[in-house]
This record gives C-alpha cells, sequence and structure tokens, in this order.
C-alpha cells in the first residue's frame, strides 16, 4: 500500500508538505509547480486516501426500501431520507444499492458483497427474513427495528407535539384538533407517537375532547391528501368547531386546506393549521404553512454513520435521536415572536 512517505521520496518533500496539499490545507504556502507535482506523484502510484480505502473495505450497503417507486415519489420525507443516505455513502465511497421489497429474495437481492443495510419505512407486520444475510449490520432509519438489538436513528416527535401544542395555546387557540393517524401503520397495539402526545398534552391540561380527535388507523395506501380532507371534513362536523387543527404530515394539511377553504373558513383567521415534515410544498401553499421540520436527510447520513461503525467493529447498539425545528409561517396566527 503507497504511504504518504512513499510519495513524499518520490517527490523530494517533506512528508507533512504532501498530507497537507493532499488535505487542501488553505495555510500552506507551496508553489503551484510543487503542489502540481505532489498532485500528480500521488495519481501515478494510485495513492488511496484513508476514506477510500475505507469504502473499499466496506463494500457495499443495501438500501432496503418497503416503499414502491409509485409511494416513494407520492411522499417527499421519503425521498429525502433516501438522498441523505446516499449523499453519505457517496462521501464515504461506499456503494449504495436499493432494493425494493417486492425483490427481496429474488435474483435482484443485494450478492454477497453486501455485508449491512439501512431499512427504510419498514414496520413491525414485514416479513423479517430479508435481515438474516445482514445480521447486527441494519440500522433502521426512521422506522420500527423488530427489537432494541438494532441500531436506530428516529426524530423527538413526542417534544416537538408538546411544543407546538403549548405555543398554540399561548397565541389563544384554544379548542386545538389533531388530523392524523391513530396507530403506527400496520399495528394494531402502537398509538402514533404524535396522537399519543397531542392526547398526552390535552389530557394535562383538562382539554381532551375525542370529537376534536379525527384519526384513522388505514393510512397504508399514504394517500396522505385524501386522508386529510376527508378527515376535516368529518372534524367540521362537529358542534364545537376547531380555532386550531395539528395535521400528522404536510401532505395531509393539503387536505386539511381543501376542505377549510371549501367551507368558506380562513386561514388563520378561523383556524390556525400546523403540521410536521416541512417538504417543499409547505412554504408554498397560500397562506404558507407552519409546519415543525424534521431533519430528515440527516436521519440518512446519521444511518450511514451508525452502520459504519458497525462495520468498523462496534458492538454496543445505539438509539440516535435527532431534535426538531417548528418553521412558523403564516398558516397559524400571531407566528411571528414564537
Amino acid at each position: 500500500m503507497v504511504t504518504i512517505k512513499d510519495i513524499a521520496d518520490r517527490a523530494g518533500v517533506s512528508a507533512a508538505t504532501v498530507s497537507r496539499v493532499l488535505n487542501g490545507d488553505p495555510t500552506l504556502s507551496v508553489g503551484d509547480v510543487k503542489r502540481k507535482l505532489i498532485i500528480e506523484t500521488a495519481e501515478s502510484l494510485n495513492y488511496q486516501t484513508p476514506r477510500n480505502r475505507l469504502g473499499k473495505r466496506l463494500g457495499a450497503i443495501a438500501i432496503v426500501h418497503f416503499l414502491d417507486p409509485a409511494e416513494e415519489l407520492g411522499d417527499p420525507y421519503y425521498v429525502g431520507l433516501r438522498l441523505g443516505i446516499e449523499r453519505r455513502c457517496k462521501e464515504q465511497r461506499i456503494n449504495a444499492v436499493t432494493v425494493r421489497r417486492d425483490q427481496i429474495g429474488d435474483q435482484n437481492s443485494p450478492g454477497p458483497s453486501v455485508r449491512a443495510a439501512i431499512a427504510i419505512a419498514a414496520e413491525p407486520s414485514d416479513d423479517s427474513s430479508w435481515m438474516a444475510p445482514f445480521g447486527q449490520n441494519i440500522v433502521f432509519a426512521d422506522c420500527t427495528a423488530p427489537n432494541r438489538k438494532f441500531d436506530t436513528v428516529e426524530t423527538n416527535l413526542r417534544d416537538a407535539m408538546r411544543e407546538t401544542l403549548t405555543c398554540l395555546d399561548s397565541n389563544g387557540a384554544k379548542r386545538i384538533a389533531f388530523v392524523g393517524l391513530g396507530k403506527e401503520l400496520n399495528s394494531e397495539h402502537r398509538d402514533e407517537v404524535r396522537y399519543a402526545a397531542y392526547c398526552e398534552w390535552m389530557r394535562e391540561a383538562n382539554r381532551f375532547d375525542a370529537s376534536m380527535c379525527k384519526v384513522s388507523n388505514d393510512g397504508g395506501d399514504r394517500h396522505w391528501e385524501r386522508l386529510g380532507y376527508g378527515l376535516t371534513v368529518d372534524l367540521l362536523d362537529n358542534v364545537v368547531q376547531p380555532d386550531a387543527i395539528v395535521a400528522f404530515n404536510d401532505g395531509m394539511a393539503v387536505g386539511v386546506y381543501r376542505a377549510l377553504q371549501e367551507t368558506g373558513r380562513s386561514i388563520p383567521q378561523d383556524v390556525s393549521v400546523v403540521s410536521f415534515n416541512d417538504v417543499s410544498v409547505a412554504q408554498f401553499l397560500t397562506p404558507p404553512l407552519s409546519t415543525v421540520r424534521i431533519p430528515v436527510e440527516t436521519i440518512g447520513e446519521t444511518a450511514v454513520d451508525l452502520l459504519v461503525e458497525r462495520l468498523r467493529g462496534r458492538r454496543v447498539t445505539k438509539h440516535v435521536t435527532l431534535e426538531t425545528d417548528i418553521v412558523w409561517r403564516e398558516s397559524s396566527r400571531r407566528s411571528t415572536g414564537l
């Protein structure tokens, strides 16, 4: 293996100079001719940087995607997640191979050189046989792992919901409704975390009203706009009307907007609307949507980092939780100054 000292000896400079040139040190004072000589010498010797060598040692990883292409394109959140994974893999010189759930077990499955995997949109009810070739070298990126022995990356949606409700309340909203999922997708037992946090906050404030909480346990088709529209139409049939609505995600919020506008209600004069994800469409709605920004690409990048640690020999399981930010826009009353 070629070393920095080999390059230094061939170019007639110090090893420290070679290291600083190859690492792009902007403080190094060296002439263009010498800099070019060092770079060309390194290339002629086929020098591999530690990062390049790392990628070759790790081989390829599989992105095991439990959404089909149409489902992914219909939910920009998952597009951003995959792009974050692919970008970090590119930085680490790791080849990423995307495998869809309907390809698992057939001739398109990862080959023996693929030693690790990142799961996207996996659910507890999914067949876990795909996991066998990877052992512990699997990271679940913002989805449910079958047990706590696997690395996971998630966001703190519970506290994000509680902060959202507190801010709405402090700005005058007293009849805050929730529109979304009541259970985790494909789970009859676990409440969805945003829904659970909403109920928790409302009960603590002695303001829980089941009629203000419109949820579905059938979000499997991921037609978020249609689902949000239908739930909001149901909500607006209540005797008690909401003065704020928190939606499960931005796709549902689009449906909330349509239902409110069709019934002659103004946003935010009559009803404030806040959502989750902050996908690109949020800022272009009329009015622009207040939403909890989830660092989706950072989730993907962190999943790759955890996988690299596993492949380097880490044995202790990690569960990483990332924080969120609320982006206040014109869809919520008196949002400035929150």
